[in-house]
């Protein structure tokens, strides 16, 4: 019987040495932490993108813009030639 006391004895303090020795829950401001520090990351990465995305379209526009300036010359010279053309 004795033995028997002194196995469950000991079998409740290795079980309560392993439950002291596993994380302490999460309080409610580490909890917060998290969730602050989770946030600030999401916005970093929104702003990054928001920059990206901006100068792509920044440049898209650019490249519109010169491709029309290009084909308004091309039209102008050609109508040039045509009136030149139309006053022989």
């Amino acid at each position: 019987m004795i033995k028997k006391v002194l196995v469950l004895v000991v079998g409740l303090m290795l079980m309560g040495m392993v439950g002291c020795g596993k994380d302490e829950p999460k309080t409610t401001a580490d909890k917060a932490k998290e969730s602050t520090h989770q946030a600030v990351e999401a916005t970093k990465e929104a702003g990054h993108d928001a920059a990206v995305a901006t100068e792509e379209a920044a440049h898209d526009a650019s490249v519109a813009t010169k491709e029309a300036a290009h084909d308004a010359a091309v039209a102008t010279e050609e109508a040039a030639h045509d009136a030149k053309e139309s006053m022989k």
